[in-house]
């Protein structure tokens, strides 16, 4: 008789699902390592720039109200995220790196916890640690939560909401907390993000209760009442910016940021679909057979939470599909309900015995990773070697933890140690972000802006103007500059003038600009910083070259 193989000691502790009074600390434990530590060691990139130049401008001037970055209002998103990291900044005494990003770890650590808390009130406490585990170390999750901060804290409210809505329509809840937590997480949404806080659910609820004709159910949600707490908590901020910009603010939002930018934006039919899969990794290796062992469940699909996590899923590829969300970010709304079928496959794995055929496609499944980061432990060192010389040691170690990953995998496969399966796909990745966190990305500080930026900061005197020429890069230098304000010179006819008047100018270009910037002014220019990152082959664009003009027509000053 087959029996399903049970396996203790190093993989028992590494994944303790029998002991559920443990699991909260557990999954606390793994936040804390995966989202709190080195906050700091990484310089901010693109957007983040923009997120500590606006909590900087705001601890000046003393104008919590209005973002404004470079001078000028910044209409991207709402400031709840904003005002979070100006609170952190504030008890801080600075606005640095861990200030800006700390809102973000709570959030995602929030969010891991109320999640496994949801999946354990509805499913069994072992399928909700493996969800949860597949949830917390997902490349996107990660992602999310280190790269663009106010993301991870839109995503907690949506989810939050979520959960809420389920509990009344799925669930059948009738608890105040319940019915106006929704509606309350929502306006949180949208103070944090976009208006796609209040679509998201609208789709997923409008299409759970045409699937399941539960149209009943619409009263349950108190329309009148939590639509009037949705105003309260939304409208004094917008009608106050609105009122005060004169109606800018909004119709650059609104107008200009989501409606014309989006209806601009296409991607072909995979886009969803397949960057959906990249950003599920190391899980998404799991996909295939967990959706093979969940087929034999479709006689259930009209019945408990399956449609309604189901239509979230399909809802979430939709949206990511047709809005520009930065970085595929928006997927990471489908990581929840794809986390939750993978726990419970998952579960089923571990529990099976030898004649299951769920095994046979995961065993080729885990074989494909393993031989996928066994490839890339390989070669990346080989790469870094030849085109990153600053990177060789960090990433020759990073290849050697994802080939004693992958050898690992394959043992505990060949041992039929399904556990430690599991725990070596959360752990290789935990261990490789530490990683990538700690060594990689100081690393590539050196390539990045920041040294330059500083450079340029202490080189401009106050009061003198430096423009920046034909650059999408804008806002990626003030925060590290402290210079308030570049002007922008998008135009030929706009360097000339801004070169024409008296006094010193610097100009920020990058070096391929060089060329149009000679044939458009004839005038002097002095190079006096460059910023040449130690790059090349694959990475020689990836890492933007910049050079710092000067140049005085008259009532010059000395150089510095």
């Amino acid at each position: 008789m087959d029996r399903p193989l049970t396996h203790t000691g190093f993989s028992s502790w590494l994944l303790p699902l029998d002991r559920s009074r443990f699991h909260v600390a557990y999954i606390f434990l793994l936040c804390l390592i995966l989202y709190f530590p080195f906050l700091g060691a990484r310089d901010f990139w693109e957007a983040e720039n923009q997120y500590a130049e606006i909590v900087r401008v705001m601890l000046l001037d003393g104008d919590y109200a209005l973002p404004k970055v470079n001078g000028t209002l910044w209409a991207d998103n709402p400031p709840l995220y904003f005002w979070l990291a100006l609170l952190f900044s504030w008890m801080a005494g600075q606005v640095n790196e861990w200030t800006v990003r700390l809102p973000s770890a709570l959030s995602a650590t929030t969010l891991i916890v109320c999640f496994y808390l949801f999946s354990r009130k509805w499913f069994d406490a072992r399928v909700a640690l493996l969800s949860t585990l597949v949830l917390a170390t997902s490349l996107l999750t990660i992602h999310v939560e280190h790269h663009i901060p106010v993301n991870m804290t839109f995503f907690l409210c949506v989810a939050l909401s979520m959960f809420l809505l389920m509990e009344i329509l799925v669930f059948d809840s009738v608890r105040p907390l319940h019915v106006y937590g929704a509606w309350f997480f929502i306006g949180l949404a949208c103070l944090t993000k976009a208006p796609i806080s209040v679509l998201f659910p609208a789709v997923v609820v409008l299409l759970y209760l045409s699937f399941s004709r539960r149209w009943a159910k619409v009263s349950a949600l108190r329309p009148i009442s939590g639509g009037l707490l949705f105003l309260v908590i939304t409208v004094p901020w917008f009608a106050f910016v609105i009122w005060r910009t004169s109606g800018v603010w909004a119709d650059v939002f609104f107008a200009q940021h989501h409606i014309w930018r989006n209806s601009g934006h296409s991607q072909p039919f995979y886009y969803a679909a397949v960057f959906f899969l990249a950003g599920f990794i190391p899980w998404s290796f799991l996909f295939l057979p967990a959706m093979l062992s969940l087929w034999t469940e479709r006689s259930k699909i009209r019945d408990g939470a399956l449609p309604f996590l189901f239509l979230w899923f399909l809802s979430t590829l939709l949206f990511a599909q047709l809005f520009d969300g930065h970085h595929n970010h928006y997927l990471f709304l489908a990581v929840l309900p794809a986390a939750l079928a993978l726990g419970l496959y998952l579960d089923r794995l571990i529990s099976s015995t030898l004649s299951d055929p769920v095994r046979l496609w995961t065993h080729r499944c885990v074989w494909a990773f393993s031989f996928l980061m066994g490839f890339i432990g390989l070669t990346a060192p080989v790469v870094a070697a030849r085109d990153l010389p600053d990177l060789r040691g960090s990433i020759a170690l990073f290849g050697f933890i994802a080939v004693a990953g992958a050898v690992g995998l394959v043992y505990a496969l060949r041992k039929r140690n399904y556990r430690a399966v599991v725990g070596g796909f959360a752990a290789l990745l935990l261990v490789a972000d530490l990683q990538i966190q700690a060594l990689i990305f100081p690393s590539l500080n050196r390539l990045e802006i920041r040294p330059f930026a500083e450079q340029i900061g202490a080189l401009v005197k106050p009061g003198v103007q430096v423009g920046i020429f034909q650059s999408r890069s804008l806002h990626d230098f003030n925060f590290y500059s402290r210079i308030k304000r570049f002007e922008v010179l998008n135009r030929p006819k706009d360097l000339v003038e801004f070169l024409s008047r008296p006094g010193p100018r610097f100009v920020l270009a990058r070096e391929r600009s060089m060329r149009a910037i000679k044939r458009t002014w004839r005038g002097d220019l002095t190079p006096v910083l460059a910023q040449r990152p130690n790059a090349s082959g694959w990475f020689t664009n990836t890492f933007p070259r910049w050079v710092l003009l000067y140049s005085c027509t008259s009532e010059c000053e000395p150089l510095s």
